[in-house]
Parts: structure tokens; C-alpha cells; sequence
């Protein structure tokens, strides 16, 4: 009786009185919303009770509550290590490492959650929910992850891949980016040509010089960096992406599921110093992907190499998708500015690259650039089908030409149409059948209206958008001869592929396509129906002469093997020099416009260029159209002054305010404060600042504002939700001292005539 009289109890265990009156304390100041006096008397209930599970969960939500995280989340340990039974503050850990945007740390509690509460739908979410930037995992793969040790790892220390290891790593390591391939893989699994040469180059080179000589890594942009990607995760997903196309097989789904799980939350890629970030696939897609690469050279400095396939969006640009043209001269633009050397890959496109840097006013002179043909060899070592397989498409034993590309308007299947629609008018049956292999692709609604319009065409062509490398080296091997009528190439990969499996190939005369035939294709007139018609008459009718040609190919047409390729490539990669100097801004003419926006030019002109060159670090949001957002702990823009400095400079920024209120702000340059201001909500202006006088030749500005607010910002085809301080819309730069210079400028920045001094006018 003394027991009980001297006792209470909360939540059905017994406390002294003191505690009790203690916890009755929080939770009246818990009531009315006090959240410090609340976390005061749990905390002294705590001292003095500290077993008691679901006080400390009270403590861990007030101390949430007053914005007090660490202290929160420790709460909820200790609540988590008293009741080790008890799932509720495993989950309450997660949302709170989601609040402090700490994912991986989210994730980790999450998964630590759901094994036992699998049927938790909401908690399954949330986990999908913070994978969900990077790529999307069907909620069913959510419990196989968990289960996976080698995925579950990532969530621990960290499976961050360094850079290649080796012990005689060359002076100058090779590192594949490919972003490309890992976002092909997001969506598609069957590698189109790009993709192909990325996976036969990689595993040629991981075959040549070993694991830990290769690096790999990926631009992630929903985490704003480079992500290291195993050798072993690289091969087991390139394995399976060619061997099938069904994207639902659960082998595939279960890869593929691992790899984002991956990119989601490993650690940061550990770029070697001086390495050559090789980039064999396309990143005009990747908004920032330049200011990475800068990042990177700034800060490790690596030099950068990139591939080039083609320049379709710029000198075939008819044949694109709208906003194509804008993005990939984008691309270009950051190609040209940070690139040290090139890989195009023939001449063809090497002729292109000059030409369009010229056009530019960008002359790639003393730029190292290595002609990589895709002269390789293409029979791959799956089991032959037999032929009894063409039966799927209704092709066993009966005779057919092949045409194998995406099917759109620059492959120019119609020509292949109005070809074929001749021939079978003038041969009847005895004229071969036009089989066309290829996913569906851009502007292609009219080969499609073609076929319809002619029913007898129709009725001998087939038309297949997926196969397998196993099919597709079938109809190769069993087809009569191939087609490829193609308007412009950067190389022809079906040219060498039909080579390399003897068929003679019938090729349109135009850009790279006479240099992938090698001398074995049968040539005919680009875009010439009645040449087209001639050169297949030739190759279906006479069977001799085919034959003949047949035989050529197989004693002279010596394809070169995927290591020979990597092997080229590498090797130009060793011979870039070492003191490259990686870390020097770009350069600014005094008196001259910059804008920060979003380059969208449909065509090139000399002078053009984007003022994306000068920003750097992270504290930045992607490029807009008409500016760019600092993150809340500011932008940085640096840059070089160029010619002989002839006395202390101005600095005019343009900026724009945030849409919820006024924000103060700070410019510093190299740590020091040189302006301080502030922009009213909604508004936009000029803000001048004076250098000192002893400023470098190099000048590094941070914009830093006090406020911030919260958008959705669209990227990716998605939007996110993003914090933002204030936009830099463009900046300019002039000899403080030269009156009638700056009073010009000061003109034009007051009537907002900036097109007349903008850097990267049209000329």
C-alpha cells in the first residue's frame, strides 16, 4: 500500500509522483504549443526516469517541434533502444532525416522499418518517394531491396565507388561517364547505337586493363553529382539489357531495380586527381552537366573528353523534334568551351566539328582530336538461332532485304518505299521482301502514311520494332542483302554490322556513310529513287555478281575488335598532356553583356556562346530561360579579365527579387564583402559595385541573399521542389575610371538596352 500511495503511472508504467507531476507539465505545455517548456520538464522527467520508452518519443517530437534536430533524433534512438520491439521511432527517425534532407539516412531507418511491417503501403512510399528522383522501382522490388545486402550496405557506410585504384594507375586515369547508359536504362533496356558502343568499349576496356584501372561513374542530376558505379553492377545490367526484350522480365527488373537503388544513395564518386572524364555517350540532356565537369576540373584537375557521334540537330536540324536544335547547341557550346579533347568518330564528323567551331568563332586549333572509326566487329557470342525462328515474323524461307535503324524521318525509310514500290510493280514476286528493324523514333508519321497509301507495298514490308542481339544476328545472317538510305550519319553502324556478317550493304552516297561501307558497300545516289532502284536490281537479280561481292567481304573486310577500339581510345587519352592548366575561368571583355539564362538559339552565328561558363560550385539551381537561382548559401561566378588590366573595375549585376517578399543580399568577392543591398519583392534591377583596386586578374563573386522560398522547378521532364534565394539574370564588367565607357553602359543598363552590348548577340 505504501508502494502504491508514493506512485503513478504513465502510459501504464508506474513513476514517482515527481515525474509524474513532471510529464503532466509537457504535456500542458505541449498543449498550448510551448515546445521549449515542454521539452524542459520531459527532459527532467527523463534525468530522472530515463527508461521510460514513450517519454523520450514525446521529447524526440518537441524537440522537433523547436527545431532542435540532432537533439530529436537522438531522442528518438534512445526511445528506439529501450523498446527495440517497438517500430514507431524507426519510422519517426526516417521523417525526421527526410525533414534535415538526409536520404540515405531516411532510407536506412525506412528499410530497418518495413522488414517487419511489409504490408505498410504509406511507409513503402516514402521509401519509393526518396528513390523516385532518380529512377522508379515498382513497389514489389521495394521488399527484395530490403532483403539485399549488398543494397541494404549502401545505406551503412556507404558503396561510394573511388576512382581506379590501381597501384600503377597511369598519370592521367580513365574514367567512363556514362550517364547516358544509366538513363537509357531507366526507361528502355534493349542499347540502341550509342548505348552499344558504350557497353562494348567499357567491357572491352575493363577487359584490357582490370577493375581497379578503370574508373566508371554517372552525372546523377536529382543529386547534383557523380555517382560511382562497380564493375560488377556495370556488367550484370549490360549482360541482361542484350539479352532479351522483355522489360517486364523479373531478372531485368531486378537488376535494374539495384542500379537505382544505387545511384540513389551511394556515396559520391571519388574522382582521381588529373583524371580524363571520358564521356562516349550524349549529355545534351543533363541541365548542369558543364558546371560539374567545371566543378570537377576546378577542383581535381581532370580534363574532360567527349565523344562526338554527329551534329543532326545543327546541320540536319529538319529532322528533329522541336527544342532539340536548343538543347543540343547548348551541348555544343559547353562541349567547345570545356572540352580538352575530342573523339568524333570519322572523318566525317571530325570535318563537322571543325566546321561548326569555326562558324562559332571557337577554332578548335592545338584542341587534340582523335578519329575513333566504329569499324568493329559486331557479331556477338550469343547461341546462333536457327532459322526455323524467322518463323515469328512469318519470314522462314521466304527471301528479304533488311533495313535496321530507328524509324524516322532522317533514316529515310520512304526512299527505301518508293524504291521498293517501283521495284514490285516492275519484279512482282519475285522481288525480295523489305523487312525494316527499328523502335519507333521521331517525325515519322509520314513513313507509316506512305505504307497505307499503297496497299501492295504494304503487304511486302514488315515492320519490327524490338529484337533481341540473338534475332537481330538471325536476320543478318538471313537476309539477301541490307538497305540503309539514310540522309546524314555520323557513322552507319548498321552499314558495319551488315558487313560484318557478309551481307552486302546498299548505302546512300552522303556524310560518313562512303567511310563505313569501307569499299564493300554498293553506293548508290543520296536521296535518288531511280539510283536506289538500280543498286538493288543489281544486288537482288544478279545473283553472281552478288556473290562476287559476297566473297570480297569475307576475304577483305576486317572488322576491328571491340579491345582494338578501346585500346585507340585509351591511348589518346594517355597522350593528353599534364599541364593542362584545368582551373582557368573564362575570360570577360570589359563593357560586354553576360547573361545567365538558358541558351535556346535554333541556329549558330560567330560570337555565340552562355554565360553558364562562369558559374561554379554548387549553390547554384539549373539554368532558366531569362536567369539563374542562387541556392540559399549562395552562387559564385568566376571568371578571367581579359587583356591588360588598365585600372579598378565596376561590376553591374542584374537581379531578380523573390515572389514572397524582400531579400536582402550580399556581394563578396574572394571572401570579401564589396556591396551589400537589397531588392524588393517581385522586382528586378541593377546593383553597381566598385572592385578595390588590388582585385585579381581572377575574379571569384558570391551572391548571397538572406531570404529564400520554396518553387517547384521543372526538370527532366518532372518538377521539384526546390529552395531558392535570388536569380542572376546577367552581369557586366567595366574599367571604372573610363567616364565615357561606363556612362555608356550605365545608358543602356538604365533603358535596359542590353541585346546592343550583349556578348553573345547575334552577328
Amino acid at each position: 500500500m505504501i508502494f502504491a500511495f508514493k506512485t503513478r503511472k504513465s502510459a501504464g508504467v508506474r513513476v514517482t509522483r515527481a515525474v509524474h507531476r513532471l510529464i503532466a507539465e509537457g504535456n500542458e505545455a505541449r498543449a498550448a504549443g510551448r515546445w521549449g517548456d515542454a521539452v524542459a520538464a520531459y527532459g527532467e522527467a527523463l534525468r530522472r526516469a530515463p527508461e521510460l520508452a514513450h517519454i523520450q518519443l514525446q521529447q524526440g517530437h518537441m524537440l522537433k517541434e523547436a527545431a532542435r534536430l540532432d537533439e530529436a533524433d537522438a531522442a528518438y534512438a534512445a526511445a528506439a533502444r529501450l523498446r527495440p520491439d517497438d517500430a514507431e521511432p524507426v519510422l519517426h527517425r526516417a521523417r525526421l532525416a527526410r525533414q534535415r534532407d538526409r536520404p540515405r539516412t531516411a532510407a536506412a531507418h525506412l528499410a530497418e522499418y518495413l522488414r517487419g511491417h511489409r504490408d505498410d503501403a504509406a511507409a513503402t512510399a516514402e521509401l519509393r518517394d526518396l528513390i523516385e528522383p532518380v529512377g522508379t522501382i515498382p513497389a514489389e522490388r521495394i521488399g527484395a531491396l530490403i532483403d539485399d545486402p549488398d543494397a541494404m550496405r549502401l545505406l551503412g557506410a556507404g558503396e561510394g565507388r573511388a576512382g581506379p585504384g590501381s597501384a600503377a594507375a597511369p598519370a592521367r586515369p580513365p574514367v567512363f561517364d556514362i550517364t547516358d547508359l544509366i538513363s537509357h536504362f531507366g526507361s528502355q533496356r534493349l542499347p540502341n547505337g550509342i548505348e552499344r558502343v558504350q557497353i562494348e568499349v567499357l567491357a572491352a576496356a575493363l577487359a584490357l586493363h582490370g577493375d581497379d584501372a578503370i574508373g566508371i561513374c554517372c552525372f546523377v542530376p536529382a543529386r547534383q553529382d557523380w555517382i560511382g558505379i562497380a564493375p560488377a553492377v556495370f556488367h550484370d545490367v549490360a549482360r541482361l539489357a542484350t539479352a532479351g526484350t522483355d522489360t517486364a522480365d523479373a531478372a531485368w527488373q531486378a537488376a535494374r531495380a539495384r542500379l537505382i537503388f544505387h545511384i540513389a544513395f551511394a556515396d559520391p564518386f571519388a574522382m582521381p586527381p588529373r583524371a580524363v572524364l571520358l564521356n562516349l555517350g550524349t549529355s545534351w540532356w543533363v541541365r548542369d552537366y558543364f558546371l560539374f565537369v567545371r566543378n570537377q576540373k576546378a577542383r581535381h584537375g581532370i580534363a574532360y573528353v567527349p565523344a562526338v557521334y554527329d551534329f543532326i540537330p545543327i546541320l540536319a536540324a529538319e529532322h528533329c523534334v522541336p527544342g532539340l536544335a536548343e538543347d543540343f547547341i547548348g551541348w555544343t557550346l559547353g562541349a567547345l568551351a570545356h572540352a580538352d579533347a575530342f573523339l568524333p568518330i570519322s572523318r566525317a564528323t571530325r570535318d563537322d566539328l571543325l566546321h561548326v567551331a569555326d562558324v562559332i568563332g571557337a577554332p578548335l586549333d592545338g584542341t587534340p582530336i582523335e578519329v575513333v572509326p566504329l569499324d568493329a566487329d559486331f557479331r556477338r557470342g550469343e547461341a546462333s538461332l536457327p532459322a526455323t525462328a524467322l518463323a515469328a515474323w512469318g519470314l522462314e524461307g521466304v527471301p528479304f532485304a533488311l533495313i535496321v535503324s530507328t524509324i524516322e524521318s532522317r533514316k529515310n525509310h520512304v526512299l527505301a518505299f518508293d524504291a521498293w514500290a517501283v521495284l514490285l510493280r516492275r519484279h512482282g514476286a519475285a522481288m525480295p521482301r523489305l523487312v525494316c528493324v527499328g523502335r519507333d523514333g521521331w517525325l515519322n508519321d509520314h513513313v507509316f502514311a506512305r505504307l497505307e497509301a499503297d496497299p501492295l507495298l504494304k503487304a511486302a514490308v514488315t515492320i519490327i520494332h524490338r529484337v533481341s542481339d540473338a534475332e537481330l544476328a538471325l536476320l543478318y545472317r538471313q537476309s539477301g542483302f541490307t538497305v540503309f538510305p539514310s540522309l546524314y550519319e555520323g557513322w552507319g553502324l548498321p552499314v558495319t554490322e551488315s558487313l560484318s556478317h557478309g551481307r552486302v550493304p546498299v548505302v546512300a552516297d552522303n556524310s560518313s556513310l562512303p567511310e563505313a561501307g569501307a569499299g564493300f558497300a554498293l553506293m548508290f545516289e543520296s536521296g535518288s529513287v531511280e539510283s536506289l532502284v538500280a543498286a538493288v536490281e543489281q544486288v537482288a537479280f544478279d545473283a553472281d555478281w552478288r556473290r562476287s561481292r559476297e566473297a570480297a567481304i569475307a576475304a577483305g573486310f576486317h572488322p576491328r575488335s571491340w579491345r582494338a577500339v578501346a585500346a585507340q581510345i585509351l591511348s589518346a587519352v594517355a597522350r593528353l598532356p599534364l599541364d593542362h592548366d584545368a582551373t582557368r575561368p573564362h575570360e570577360v571583355e570589359r563593357g560586354l553583356y553576360y547573361p545567365l539564362r538558358l541558351p535556346r538559339a535554333q541556329r549558330i552565328w560567330p560570337g555565340l556562346g552562355s554565360g553558364e561558363v562562369f558559374r561554379t560550385g554548387k549553390g547554384w539551381l539549373w539554368l532558366e530561360t531569362n536567369g539563374c537561382r542562387t541556392r540559399p548559401a549562395g552562387g559564385e561566378l568566376r571568371m578571367r579579365v581579359a587583356g591588360d588590366p588598365a585600372g579598378p573595375l565596376r561590376l553591374y549585376l542584374r537581379l531578380r527579387g523573390l515572389a514572397n517578399g524582400d531579400c536582402r543580399f550580399a556581394i563578396r568577392l574572394q571572401g570579401l564583402t564589396i556591396h551589400e543591398d537589397a531588392i524588393a519583392q517581385g522586382a528586378e534591377g541593377w546593383f553597381a559595385c566598385d572592385l578595390p583596386a588590388a582585385a585579381d586578374e581572377d575574379l571569384a563573386f558570391v551572391i548571397v541573399g538572406d531570404a529564400q522560398e520554396s518553387l517547384l522547378m521543372p526538370i527532366g521532364g518532372s518538377a521539384r521542389q526546390c529552395t531558392a534565394s535570388l536569380m542572376v539574370l546577367g552581369f557586366v564588367l567595366c574599367d571604372r575610371d573610363a567616364a565615357a565607357g561606363n556612362a555608356r553602359v550605365a545608358e543602356l543598363l538604365r533603358r535596359n538596352a542590353t541585346a546592343e552590348i550583349d556578348a553573345y548577340r547575334a552577328r
